[in-house]
């Protein structure tokens, strides 16, 4: 659904601001070659995508538009880690490969306890977050079903989540709805008592 507005704000920005970088990533997105590449050639608006888990690509791709000055140009030179791109001088894709995923998700920053989304907890925001990455299933109608890639689980520690809930508990300033995001909710925090956790926190 959210799809094809993806692409009309990214061809719009494009039309206002010819030289701005767009980036995009997430599922709705080929799994072949041939079918990547037709979709980055069919879809200009996009300069870059982000392949797989996004963090470590995209930190190589932030890196390269440093080093480039924000070039667009000079960014779609050579291959980055991650990231796959059209290249209208080679007429074909530049694929920077599928990056290992992150076993030890904790060396993510959290973007609640290191204060970044303090300011929309007085607007508002519906909060989210995510214990762990991955699903051991097959469901078929799963973007991870069908993908060696995703079938090994990996958790934030406990006490990351643990303490993400008491900081979101402490700064919520209204009703409001907590997401979890999930593939497999809690796989691995079965030995913690999460709904009592969040009983105590309503209750507080």
């Amino acid at each position: 659904m959210t799809a094809p507005l993806r692409h009309y704000f990214s061809e719009y920005a494009k039309s206002l601001y010819p030289d701005v970088v767009t980036v995009m990533g997430g599922p709705n997105f080929p799994k072949d070659n041939i079918k990547q590449q037709a979709f980055l050639k069919n879809h200009l608006g996009i300069d870059f995508y982000i392949f797989e888990e996004g963090e470590v690509g995209f930190v190589n791709l932030i890196n390269k538009c440093i080093d480039t000055n924000l070039s667009i140009y000079d960014c779609k030179i050579g291959v980055i880690p991650g990231v796959l791109y059209y290249s209208s001088i080679l007429n074909s894709m530049v694929h920077g490969g599928v990056l290992e995923r992150i076993k030890d998700l904790d060396i993510i920053p959290s973007p609640y306890l290191t204060n970044i989304m303090d300011k929309f907890f007085d607007k508002n925001l519906n909060p989210t977050i995510q214990t762990n990455r991955g699903c051991p299933f097959g469901c078929t109608f799963c973007h991870e079903g069908d993908r060696d890639y995703f079938k090994k689980v990996n958790s934030f520690s406990t006490q990351r989540v643990v303490d993400e809930l008491d900081y979101i508990g402490g700064k919520i300033k209204r009703e409001s709805v907590l997401g979890i995001t999930d593939s497999n909710f809690l796989e691995l925090l079965s030995g913690f008592n999460f709904e009592k956790m969040l009983v105590d926190m309503i209750s507080h």
